[in-house]
């Protein structure tokens, strides 16, 4: 197995949070269904949107809240 062909297997198993903008829209159900299509063993969806995801302080593209600027 060469470099990338381990990259996309370990890229697959990463955990995947998936959400909107606000709680009314419905893209993000759509993109999971599709990342688990693709072969995604841990895709989640979060309901409560970006908005309520920074509001709670949680990590944004694999970044640790500790590492974002906060305004």
């Amino acid at each position: 197995m060469d470099e990338s062909e381990e990259t996309l297997r370990s890229e697959k198993r990463a955990e995947i949070v998936v959400y909107c903008m606000n709680e009314g829209c419905g893209s993000s159900r759509e993109e999971v269904r599709e990342l688990t299509d693709m072969g995604y063993k841990h895709v989640r969806h979060h309901a409560g949107g970006e908005q309520e995801w920074v509001k709670a302080v949680l990590p944004i593209e694999g970044k640790r809240p500790s590492d974002r600027e906060i305004g």
